[in-house]
Order: structure tokens, then C-alpha cells, then sequence
């Protein structure tokens, strides 16, 4: 039985990105895996930025990333829920089939609208105040973007350092 008064052993990973986009990418997927936001942070960053200036701070291109993936989950759910409502309404029947048709469809439409676009903006949006601080800086093979994930569960590094592997990390150390 441990003692209580036992600390648990941490371990880290310091994984280097050429684009600040791999770098974001990575640590929302490090989230996905249900790794505290907290525990994946940015290294070695500066302010990159004049502040108060919004074309460069990274708040418009942030606003931006999450209004496409809004648009991209409300026009496809939209127009998937539109059909389906649609195919129901011709395969059940209902009379007058016309406006029947072109009301629920206009419903469906909205419903998938407001759904998908709410899901798919979601789904991307990180909890990590750093993954957002990923829109103000700039990588490159020189000057690499780089990600700190610190794990209390030893069964989460390998399955960590190959979700930053999948976003093209260009190398991940595991310093003690």
C-alpha cells in the first residue's frame, strides 16, 4: 500500500513545431485525450505582439479559425438534417407535400445550422489559454514552436508524443 505522503512521479514532454498551426492543432488533440489543459503549456515564447493592436495580436486571427469551423459544421449539418427532414416528409406522405416539404427543410436547415455549427466550433476551440497564444507566434525549423505536456499517468506519454508525432512534431524529448 503507498504511503499518502508518497508524490506521484511526473513525467514530460518538450515536442518542437515548425508552424505554430501543428503546435495548436496538437494541443487541442492532447485535450482530446483527456489531458489537462493546465499541463500543456508553450516554452520558450516571448510577446510577439504590439498589444491593443488587434491585427496583431492574434484575437482576429483566433476569431477567425473559429468562425471557418463554425461555418464548415453549420452549413454541412444544415443541409444533411434539411435532406433528411425532407426525405421524410416525401417518404411518409404528408399532404400537401410541397410546402410540407420546404417548411421542414428550411427547419432542418436551421436546427443543423445552429447545431453544427456549435459542435464543430466546440470541437476545435481549445481550453488552453496557450493554444490560443498559438495565433501570436511564428515557427520555423530554426526557431521551432514549442510544446511543454507534463503527466502524472505514465500510460499517457507514448500515446502524447505520437498525437504530437501525427501533427509533424520535428522532435520530442522526454526530459527528466
Amino acid at each position: 500500500m503507498a504511503s499518502p505522503d508518497a508524490v506521484p512521479r511526473e513525467y514530460r514532454l518538450v515536442a518542437s513545431f515548425s508552424s505554430a498551426g501543428s503546435a495548436r492543432r496538437a494541443m487541442v488533440d492532447l485535450e482530446g485525450l483527456g489531458i489537462d489543459a493546465a499541463a500543456i503549456a508553450l516554452v520558450e515564447h516571448g510577446p510577439t505582439s504590439a498589444m491593443g493592436d488587434i491585427d496583431r495580436s492574434g484575437e482576429l486571427a483566433a476569431g477567425q479559425h473559429v468562425a471557418r469551423s463554425y461555418a464548415a459544421g453549420a452549413v454541412l449539418l444544415g443541409l444533411g438534417l434539411a435532406a433528411v427532414v425532407v426525405a421524410v416528409v416525401l417518404v411518409a406522405g404528408v399532404e400537401p407535400r410541397l410546402p410540407v416539404a420546404l417548411g421542414g427543410g428550411i427547419a432542418g436547415f436551421i436546427t443543423g445550422f445552429v447545431l453544427g455549427g456549435f459542435w464543430n466550433a466546440a470541437r476545435k476551440l481549445p481550453a488552453n489559454v496557450d493554444a490560443l497564444d498559438t495565433f501570436t507566434v511564428e515557427g520555423s525549423d530554426e526557431d521551432p514552436v514549442k510544446v511543454e505536456v507534463r503527466l502524472q499517468d505514465a500510460g499517457l506519454v507514448d500515446r502524447a508524443e505520437a498525437v504530437c508525432r501525427d501533427h509533424d512534431a520535428l522532435g520530442v524529448e522526454r526530459p527528466s
